[in-house]
């Protein structure tokens, strides 16, 4: 191939893998949320329901339980007796977020 060929095919093969994807059809449709997600979006538990939640997950002396932006925030006694302040889904009661406070 001649050299002032090249930049030409160089140029049609990165058209072509740009255009591709766009070529192929349609995106594809996302997939229905899990059962447990659909679930969480429900009615948030009430403050004794989390606090039991958080007693069954290992923490214990928790204070400051409140509804903050759609989760509830406290503060406890990991079961190392470290004090951290958790995050805690609202419609499941588990822990997402612990950080210490130490």
């Amino acid at each position: 191939m001649t050299n002032h060929l090249r930049p030409l095919t160089l140029g049609l093969a990165l058209a072509a893998a740009t255009l591709a994807p766009a070529l192929a059809g349609p995106a594809q449709k996302a997939e229905p949320a899990p059962a447990a997600q659909v679930a969480s979006r429900g009615a948030p538990l009430d403050l004794r329901q989390i606090e039991s939640r958080l007693y069954e997950q290992g923490y214990h002396r928790i204070s400051h339980l409140q509804m903050q932006d759609g989760l509830y925030a406290a503060r406890a006694l990991d079961d190392e007796d470290r004090p951290v302040f958790l995050g805690v889904s609202a419609g499941t009661g588990h822990v997402t977020q612990a950080i210490p406070l130490d």
